[in-house]
């Protein structure tokens, strides 16, 4: 089962996106645009790294707010934590923020 399909099989349950790659937008950011519920349990980094793409990261900046976040037992200068966060009544979208400076493409 793809990520997205999985997403859609119940979409009354919340999300947990737990270490979603860096390197792989299906895993984290596909995931959470094909959500179509009000709350995400996020575990793992901030936009530093170590975990979800920049994408991922630009969708929950933009599109969802902050509720808690908790800090969890971590490997050294891993910033490992739990947060909560809830999807904010408008969709902003993230045309232009993806594109290359010099060539204009994704």
């Amino acid at each position: 089962m793809s990520t997205e399909a999985a997403v859609r099989a119940d979409p009354r349950r919340t999300l947990l996106l737990c270490w979603p790659p860096p390197d792989d937008d299906a895993a984290g950011y596909g995931a959470l645009r094909t959500y179509r519920g009000d709350t995400l349990l996020y575990v793992g980094g901030d936009a530093d790294g170590p975990t979800g793409t920049v994408r991922l990261h630009r969708e929950l900046e933009l599109n969802w707010t902050l509720a808690e976040e908790f800090g969890l037992p971590s490997w050294p200068g891993v910033p490992d934590r739990l947060t909560v966060w809830r999807r904010r009544p408008a969709r902003r979208a993230q045309r232009g923020l993806d594109r290359c400076p010099g060539c204009g493409r994704p």
